[in-house]
């Protein structure tokens, strides 16, 4: 389902009201789909996505009027001329799990903001990912702006967003508290109390980078603070929306409650909780190096498709382009797309002979040449192995080069 390019002017009383899955619609459809509806109905949304629209006042992705259920979408690039760019809350009940919140934008001056989410009501957020979202006033990721409402915030990640005044990732001024388990606070940006301003209530195995403004009720004991998450960029690592990795270093690793029990029993892409003995803190569960010994990465088989559980996949070849999934897997390819498969892009000899070709940033390259290819005997051209690739295209240089020499480079898993 997507919903995009669309402008509205009264946000408060339009919104879908039916349960719909996989649909897809343009701006004229939605129109027609933010209907009015009375304030009893329920709105269930499954797998959409919403972006690129814009709200005169609040609301420039959805405004909630009635209960509503949203899993695995993202609301991305919409804006509010008040509060709420990506979704505004307007006083009911929400349920948010499995969606990524992203490059939302709240204009709005005092008294408003909230570039991701402004909440009025009881909202729940579950495996989301709230990131690069800004306001011009306060709470880039999420603005609480109402008393007695509370904001449940479970296995989120909120991060690199930004807001002008306070509160870049969170901001909440009511007398209700945030209430935050397993949550990542981090990386965020603001004039004053980047990461979160005002009341939360914690229960405990939270990251929270950097908490000056905060006022912290519950329970803290264990909660990770004044330590970067280390988050990897916000992409496509399997699922149905987009997540930030943690890096094998990262302090939230194996850092939630050992007595952790589901829901959820999965991490926002669908990858099974509990990883290494541990819950991870935030909406993603780093899998296992290779835990099926197939001598592929967990991580890179979820996020291609494979089963990280699975011993026989390593000699599929889903997209029959002749390379097995260990081929794609050490080259760093796509095992889905038959043209994506490592290849010389070049040879170029003009005294000094040159290899280029496309690399990952992930793998190490080494420029091998032999005098006899019937004898099969490589070796490692001087200054040109171990080189640890950029992502783009790379070239190595054999500055000695002489007659009857041929070239072959060697790629592997560092």
């Amino acid at each position: 389902m997507t919903l995009h390019a669309g402008s509205f002017t009264e946000p408060f009383n339009y919104i879908v009201a039916a349960s719909l899955k996989h649909l897809a619609a343009g701006s004229d459809e939605i129109l027609r789909a933010r209907q009015r509806l009375n304030r009893g109905g329920l709105a269930v949304f499954d797998g959409c996505t919403i972006s690129s629209n814009s709200a005169s006042t609040n609301g420039g992705g959805m405004a909630f009027i009635t209960p509503v259920s949203m899993t695995n979408c993202t609301v991305g690039y919409n804006r509010a001329g008040f509060s709420g760019g990506g979704l505004y809350n307007n006083g009911t009940t929400g349920v948010v799990w499995n969606s990524c919140i992203v490059g939302n934008h709240a204009s709005g001056g005092n008294l408003y903001g909230g570039g991701g989410i402004a909440n009025e009501g009881p909202l729940w957020l579950v495996n989301c990912t709230i990131s690069r979202n800004s306001a011009q006033r306060d709470g880039g990721g999420i603005r609480n702006n109402i008393t007695n409402m509370t904001l449940y915030l479970r296995n989120c990640t909120i991060a690199y967003n930004a807001a002008t005044n306070r509160g870049g990732g969170v901001d909440s001024t009511q007398a209700q508290p945030i209430v935050i388990k397993h949550t990542i606070l981090g990386a965020n940006s603001a004039a004053a109390n980047p990461d979160t301003y005002g009341v939360y209530w914690s229960e405990d195995y939270n990251l929270v980078q950097n908490a000056t403004g905060a006022t912290a009720y519950g329970s803290n004991t264990h909660n990770v603070t004044g330590q970067d998450p280390r988050l990897g960029p916000l992409q496509n690592n399997g699922g149905p929306t987009w997540t930030h990795a943690l890096a094998t270093n990262s302090p939230a690793l194996n850092a939630g409650d050992p007595a952790f029990f589901a829901p959820p029993e999965t991490d926002q892409r669908g990858a099974p909780r509990i990883q290494g003995g541990r819950i991870d803190i935030g909406a993603f569960e780093r899998l296992e190096a290779d835990q099926d010994g197939d001598g592929m990465d967990g991580e890179w088989e979820f996020a291609h498709g494979l089963n990280p559980t699975n011993y026989a996949d390593r000699i599929g070849d889903p997209d029959d382009d002749g390379f097995d999934n260990l081929a794609e897997f050490t080259a760093d390819t796509d095992p889905r797309d038959p043209q994506s498969y490592w290849r010389l892009d070049s040879i170029a000899a003009t005294g000094a002979v040159s290899v280029a070709f496309f690399s990952s940033s992930g793998r190490v390259y080494d420029l091998q040449w032999t005098g006899d290819l019937a004898g099969n005997v490589w070796g490692g051209v001087p200054g040109r192995t171990n080189k640890v690739g950029n992502g783009g295209l790379f070239v190595l240089t054999d500055t000695n080069a002489v007659a009857q020499r041929y070239y072959h480079v060697k790629v592997r898993v560092p």
